[in-house]
């Protein structure tokens, strides 16, 4: 279902960087890769929370402790694109192929909760239905979320390739170090 690209490349090489690195991984989001990818951090519904765990994180980091994670850009409203016409995907499984999309249900754009379904259909034709719903967070606000947790903020950017917010893939990808 997720391919190797450019969003794994990318924190692939952040936690290489260093030859001394060590790494924790506080969500792996789809387990490909460590860091808090694959938008983790828009699983943590409440603002506090949130918080919390932006400084359990800094707790546990030596001082200059490097921190990344992407989460979606809530000004590209992303949760559009969620439909069986844009999102479907036929995947090649030991079992037989399957049929994989995503399809937003609602969207409250005040609070930037949004609920989904993920929709498989197996190779027997059994449809299988998982609901859950996800914070899309703006810039600004995950930025104080850090700030507040003792983290400097190195950057943010709308994609993998340090594309600018709004002109990338529709992401934040945020880069953090310990104070």
């Amino acid at each position: 279902m997720n391919h190797w690209g450019a969003d794994v490349e990318f924190f692939l090489g952040f936690a290489t960087g260093s030859s001394r690195a060590r790494v924790l991984d506080p969500g792996c989001g789809t387990g490909r890769i460590t860091i808090m990818s694959s938008n983790a951090v828009q699983a943590i519904l409440d603002d506090t929370e949130l918080s919390r765990t932006f400084r359990d994180i800094a707790a546990h980091m030596p001082p200059d402790g490097r921190l990344a994670f992407d989460s979606r850009d809530p000004g590209a409203r992303g949760w559009g694109r969620w439909t069986k016409e844009q999102r479907l995907k036929r995947v090649h499984l030991p079992g037989g192929p399957s049929h994989h999309w995503y399809q937003t249900t609602r969207v409250d754009e005040t609070s930037g909760l949004a609920a989904f379904c993920a929709h498989e259909v197996d190779a027997e034709g059994r449809e299988h239905i998982a609901c859950d719903r996800i914070r899309f967070r703006s810039e600004e606000l995950l930025h104080s979320s850090l700030t507040d947790a003792g983290f400097i903020v190195d950057a943010v950017h709308g994609g993998y390739d340090d594309e600018p917010v709004g002109y990338g893939i529709g992401a934040l990808v945020a880069t953090a170090h310990r104070r």
